[in-house]
């Protein structure tokens, strides 16, 4: 299965390489046109190795209580974001 972004790669190839439009390459390529339009949010370095440094320490804690102790450091965020990381 290749990445969303390998298919973004490979439509904006097909643009570049054949003077074809937007809506034939991603047609021809067979790709949902949303996959090339999406915006795809950074991923979050510093809370994750924060994240994996208490998850070291205490092996037991779950995501809640993690979020928890990087509230203490002022990393706040979602909890569906903090879920996902």
């Amino acid at each position: 299965m290749t990445t969303p972004k390998a298919r973004r790669d490979a439509v904006l190839r097909a643009m570049r390489d054949h003077d074809i439009s937007q809506r034939r390459a991603y047609l021809l390529i067979g790709v949902d046109p949303k996959t090339g339009r999406r915006e795809w949010p950074p991923d979050n370095p510093e809370i994750r190795k924060a994240m994996q440094e208490i998850a070291a320490l205490r092996r037991r804690f779950g995501y809640r209580r993690i979020g928890l102790l990087l509230e203490r450091r002022d990393m706040l965020m979602n909890p569906k974001k903090l879920y996902r990381l």
